[in-house]
C-alpha cells in the first residue's frame, strides 16, 4: 500500500514538473519576426528609390507596344503570298454573292439607296488609296501593325453577326416582314461560307492577311534589314 502511494505522489511530482516547464518555456519564448511583405522574397535589399523605379517600369511595360522583327514578317507574307492571295480572291467572291442576293429582295426604291451607298464606298475607299498613295511612303508604326494584324478578327465578327446586321439594314432600307426573313437567310448563308473559307484557311495567313494588303511599307527601303529570327 505504502509503496503505491509513493508511486503516485512521483507521478503526480513529475507530471507537476512537467506542466510547470512547459508554462516557462511559453512564456519566455522569443517571439517570431514579422511576416514578410506578399513575395517579399523575390525582392533584394535595394534603396527605396531603385524599388519605386522598378515598379513603375514593370507597371508602364506591359502598355508599351512590343516591337516586331518587320523583315521576319515580309519574309512571312511573302511565304504565305499565294494562301494570301487565295484567301482574298475566296472572300471576294463570297462579299460579291451575299451583295448580289440582298439586292435581288429589294424593291426599285430600296435598289436605289443601295447602288448609292456601294458607290458611296466604292469612291471613299478610293480616295483613301489615293490619298495613301500621294503622301509620303513611311514605314508602318508598331501601333498600326498592331491594329492590322487585329483587323482580320474585326472584320471576322461582322461576316458571323447576324442580329446586328439586319437591325441596321431593316432600319436603313425600311425592311418589311418578309424581306427581313429573306435577308436574315441570306446573311446567314454567309456566315456559313466564310466560316467554312476560315476552317480552311491556316492562322498565319488570315492574321497577316490586312498586313499584307497595307498601302504602308513594313520597312523602310533606305534602312538595312533588321536579322531575321532564328529558332
Amino acid at each position: 500500500m505504502k509503496q503505491r502511494v509513493i508511486v503516485a505522489l512521483l507521478t503526480v511530482l513529475i507530471f507537476g514538473a512537467g506542466f510547470a516547464g512547459g508554462l516557462w518555456t511559453e512564456r519566455h519564448r522569443p517571439l517570431p519576426p514579422p511576416p514578410a511583405a506578399l513575395l517579399g522574397e523575390f525582392t533584394n535589399a535595394q534603396p527605396p528609390a531603385d524599388k519605386n523605379a522598378r515598379a513603375a517600369e514593370t507597371i508602364a511595360a506591359p502598355n508599351a507596344p512590343k516591337p516586331y522583327n518587320r523583315a521576319q514578317l515580309v519574309a512571312d507574307i511573302e511565304k504565305l503570298r499565294p494562301q494570301i492571295d487565295a484567301y482574298r480572291t475566296r472572300l471576294q467572291v463570297i462579299d460579291r454573292d451575299f451583295d448580289a442576293a440582298f439586292a435581288v429582295i429589294l424593291n426599285p426604291e430600296q435598289r436605289q439607296i443601295f447602288d448609292a451607298k456601294q458607290a458611296r464606298d466604292q469612291k471613299r475607299h478610293a480616295d483613301f488609296e489615293s490619298k495613301a498613295l500621294a503622301a509620303p511612303q513611311v514605314p508602318l508604326s508598331e501601333e498600326e501593325i498592331v491594329r492590322l494584324r487585329q483587323r482580320p478578327f474585326e472584320m471576322a465578327f461582322w461576316k458571323v453577326s447576324v442580329t446586328g446586321w439586319l437591325e441596321q439594314v431593316a432600319k436603313d432600307y425600311k425592311l418589311d416582314a418578309q424581306q427581313q426573313a429573306a435577308a436574315r437567310q441570306i446573311v446567314l448563308t454567309r456566315r456559313e461560307k466564310f466560316l467554312a473559307l476560315v476552317d480552311s484557311t491556316p492562322p498565319p495567313t488570315f492574321k497577316l492577311t490586312a498586313l499584307a494588303t497595307s498601302i504602308k511599307p513594313l520597312m523602310d527601303p533606305a534602312q538595312p534589314a533588321p536579322p531575321l529570327l532564328t529558332k
